[in-house]
């Protein structure tokens, strides 16, 4: 199930648990609005509580539907009689991160297409020069494309099966990380995730070293998970959340600052919110960044390419004829 329409469901279920209805007649309503492996699926919820399981555990018998943080979350919503919060709150987390990837993809675009056109260009040219023809400008594009698709390849399916691996989790996260400008992009799109699930946890009533350790495995970024894990420490000896998360070394000055001021306020909850919206926000800044400068790039290498091929073709056609002569 895509982001988009778990979103929908969670919008739908919660807004059916704050009028009173029962979590089962919930189920039933919704199975019928949906067909395929979603109705099966809510059907089967359904039953499970009709046999006397939990909300938490007959959907911890769909996981192609819901997420193990998403099972955690919903269990400490039962245990805490905020569901319909939690439900809520997941919904808008999933539309949140769906805005950032469709953000990136969609800006992401126009630098593909300049990259194509810094492969077909030189081909065009190739096709044009004294000596090169259909024949080498085919064989160009296939000595150029190939190895991009192969690496396109390789990064999709090869890095997600890596991935499965923690230390190679860990590794790649920790390069990227203090990579410029897309080291920060990753970093707030994970304190986002952390923030958002923190103050999540936090408002549901949960302690805040638990709130910490699952807000910290929500962020999909070993290299932030393990970092804000290191807050627990300070949170055991005694300090403020301010003060552990601080020194976790993830968070800006100005977001220290919020969330100590949240503190000291006494709204720690509406802090952690607008830190969250402030770091998705940089992270959507810093997408924009990167659909100015991939481009400029790109710009740089077709026009280095071609004049260096029109070098190439002017030297054939006008100057070695002359050094032959001579």
């Amino acid at each position: 199930m895509s982001d988009r329409a778990l979103a929908e469901l969670y919008q739908k279920f919660a807004a059916m648990l704050d009028t009173g209805m029962a979590p089962v007649r919930c189920l039933t309503v919704l199975a019928g609005q949906y067909t395929g492996s979603t109705h099966r699926a809510l059907a089967a919820m359904q039953d499970s509580i009709d046999r006397g399981s939990t909300l938490t555990e007959a959907a911890a018998t769909q996981p192609t539907i819901f997420r193990p943080m998403d099972l955690r979350l919903l269990e400490i919503g039962e245990r805490s009689g905020s569901t319909i919060t939690i439900m809520r709150r997941l919904a808008e987390s999933l539309e949140r991160a769906r805005q950032v990837r469709t953000a990136f993809i969609t800006r992401m675009i126009y630098p593909l297409l300049l990259l194509h056109a810094a492969i077909v260009i030189p081909a065009f040219v190739k096709w044009l020069v004294p000596g090169g023809g259909t024949e080498a400008a085919v064989r160009y594009l296939l000595t150029a494309l190939l190895p991009l698709y192969a690496t396109i390849w390789f990064f999709w399916f090869g890095i997600r099966a890596l991935r499965r691996t923690d230390a190679f989790c860990v590794l790649m996260d920790t390069a990227v990380a203090n990579l410029p400008l897309i080291g920060r992009l990753v970093a707030n799109i994970a304190i986002a995730r952390f923030v958002h699930t923190l103050e999540l946890l936090y408002t549901a009533g949960v302690g805040m070293r638990e709130s910490v350790s699952l807000a910290a495995e929500s962020t999909g970024n070993a290299w932030a998970g393990k970092r804000l894990q290191l807050a627990n420490a300070y949170l055991d000896g005694g300090d403020d959340v301010a003060v552990a998360l601080a020194a976790t070394g993830v968070f800006s000055a100005m977001m220290q600052g919020m969330i100590f001021t949240g503190v000291e306020t006494g709204h720690l909850d509406e802090m952690l919110r607008k830190v969250g919206d402030h770091a998705q926000h940089d992270a959507v800044t810093s997408i924009s960044r990167l659909a100015i400068i991939v481009p400029l790039v790109l710009y740089l290498a077709v026009v280095i390419g071609v004049a260096m091929m029109i070098f190439s073709m002017f030297y054939e056609v006008m100057i070695k004829p002359i050094q032959d002569l001579l």
